[in-house]
């Protein structure tokens, strides 16, 4: 008799496991699905992905002639499909910062960061800019702290407000919050609506931050791949004609157990035949299943 065990959360705890890894993170201490996907999913929303992205640049935005060369090159990156990381925060390595923002911010540095390997030279003057999954919309330059999120929805509502558009309220605020309280409620966890000055309101820009101050959409996105990760085993479990069982648990006496696989690849899902009791492993084909 021939079992099969299946439990494709620790499959994808794993495999991101090793992806924090990869990046030079400590993961000692992670132990759940919960708390490996969030890790994940946090230091992701912070990170640009390298990917081919269009260029939008808001009007009136010019960078200073002594940076003219490395807005130039920011841009190019961008536009290749390069990994913007070099001209991120050094930040973006501790993995413990959270960021409920819409925006990013990019150094113009030509030359490489003195002492933070594989980031460019650091700059007073900073390039403001909301990411999209296939555009980069470049909203102003600025002194790093200088500007506000009102300051980025103004540029935002008034050159793309179809890229903002899922966080408009169709809400009345009678009474806009102030910079001042604003900054205080966002220390404190608290999000708030924003009013911009045409009166037009937006509410949770970026994901907000939680009470605990964690970010919401990192969060959020650990949960939604929890759910489908786990609606993706029931639906085997239900083709295979199994009735869900305790995960992980050994076979019964007398039965060769095999473990279903599921491993991440290449930007899609591949799945692997394990027999528990020699190791061996067979790669195969979704479509036998």
């Amino acid at each position: 008799m021939t079992g099969i065990v299946v439990d494709f959360q620790a499959d994808i705890r794993d495999f991101l496991l090793a992806e924090l890894q990869n990046m030079g993170f400590q993961t000692t201490g992670l132990t759940s699905f919960q708390d490996v996907a969030f890790q994940y999913e946090r230091i992701r929303h912070r990170r640009v992905d390298a990917r081919k992205r269009r260029t939008h640049v808001a009007s009136g935005v010019v960078p200073p002639a002594d940076h003219a060369t490395g807005f130039a090159e920011l841009i190019a990156a961008s536009e290749r499909g390069d990994s913007l990381l070099a001209y991120q925060s050094t930040l973006t390595t501790k993995a413990q910062i959270n960021d409920g923002l819409l925006n990013h911010h990019f150094h113009m540095g030509v030359g490489p960061h003195p002492t933070a390997v594989g980031f460019k030279a650091r700059t007073g003057p900073l390039v403001f800019a909301l990411v999209a999954r296939d555009d980069l919309y470049i909203l102003k330059i600025g002194e790093h702290g200088a500007w506000t999120d009102r300051d980025f929805l103004e540029v935002l509502h008034k050159h793309w407000p179809e890229v903002i558009a899922p966080w408009k309220s169709v809400a009345q605020v009678s009474v806009a919050v102030s910079e001042t309280d604003h900054k205080a409620l966002r220390a404190a966890g608290i999000n708030a609506a924003i009013v911009l000055s045409d009166g037009t309101c937006y509410f949770g820009p970026g994901g907000g931050l939680t009470t605990n101050m964690t970010g919401v959409a990192p969060k959020l996105n650990a949960i939604r791949l929890g759910r489908t990760i786990r609606g993706i085993e029931e639906h085997f479990l239900s083709c295979l004609g199994q009735l869900p069982q305790p995960r992980g648990n050994a076979s019964q006496a007398g039965t060769r157990t095999h473990r279903l696989v599921i491993t991440p690849r290449n930007g899609t899902l591949g799945w692997s035949i394990v027999d528990t009791r020699t190791g061996a492993t067979q790669r195969i084909d979704l479509a036998v299943l």
